[in-house]
């Protein structure tokens, strides 16, 4: 059984405060996804994180990822750098952000900043060779952590193409590291079911929302993506992890056990 999750994301402009967690438990949300983007989150605030757990979990609340943006905070920070020092620093990066999630309570780091673009619109192998050994050295760090990594498809660029993202899962080969796909961002790539079922074998994590030519971070029946295929897709495969919501609009929350009693409905061919 999924368990009904929802980003922070919608309120990613605010600083992220307890009655945010209020509304998400009110609203029958049980796994939690902490975007960084918040302007008070630091990972480097031990207290503050600590205190962002307890809330959290006094509210009944699981916080089942942390979207990291390290590259939004410093483009350097790029786990393919071809200059040694600013590469090891990119490593170290990820490194204490899995330390902050150990204190914030959560088991599941997030990122979609992989890019191993070459010249000409190819794969660099190079930048390949040095994202597998980081990623292998975060996964480790994460595993003795008792926590996971997670990589994240987009809607364009490198990473839109997911048996292109998910080869380099493959050549680190490790149980702590998987893949998330947004459903979203599969659409502008991949089609959602192919991405799927793809990596259906290391799927660990989910966002959900919907698109239409224009828009992404739609919530799922306001786009074009086909909600009856996708969700008899995660059936198929038996994805049981959590459904985060990942949406643009907290006005969504008031409505988001009724979507998600609906999209569930779908699996048996019948709305609920």
């Amino acid at each position: 059984m999924m368990h009904l999750g929802s980003s922070t994301f919608w309120w990613r402009e605010e600083a992220l405060v307890p009655r945010h967690f209020e509304q998400l438990a009110a609203a029958g949300v049980t796994a939690v996804e902490i975007s960084d983007y918040h302007p008070n989150f630091d990972y480097f605030r031990v207290q503050r994180l600590r205190e962002t757990g307890r809330v959290a979990r006094e509210n009944g609340l699981t916080i089942a990822t942390v979207h990291t943006h390290l590259r939004w905070y410093d483009p350097a920070l790029h786990l393919a750098h071809p200059e040694p020092k600013r590469y090891r620093r990119a490593v170290e990066a990820y490194l204490r952000a899995v330390d902050a999630l150990a204190i914030l309570g959560s088991s599941l780091l997030l990122t979609h900043d992989l890019d191993l673009s070459g010249e000409g619109g190819g794969e660099d192998p190079a930048a390949r060779e040095r994202t597998v050994s980081a990623l292998r050295e975060i996964a480790d760090y994460a595993h003795a952590a008792g926590m996971r990594v997670v990589v994240e498809n987009m809607p364009r660029g490198w990473a839109a193409d997911v048996s292109r993202l998910y080869s380099v899962v493959k050549a680190v080969d490790h149980p702590a590291l998987g893949v998330c796909i947004d459903t979203a961002h599969a659409y502008r790539g991949d089609e959602v079911e192919q991405a799927l079922r793809l990596t259906a074998p290391h799927l660990m994590a989910l966002h959900i929302n919907d698109a239409d030519a224009r828009v992404e971070h739609l919530c799922p029946g306001d786009g074009q993506i086909s909600w009856a295929t996708v969700m008899q897709t995660l059936h198929d495969i038996g994805y049981t992890g959590d459904f985060v919501y990942e949406l643009d609009d907290a006005r969504h929350l008031a409505t988001l056990q009724a979507n998600f009693t609906w999209l569930h409905g779908l699996m048996s061919g019948k709305e609920v």
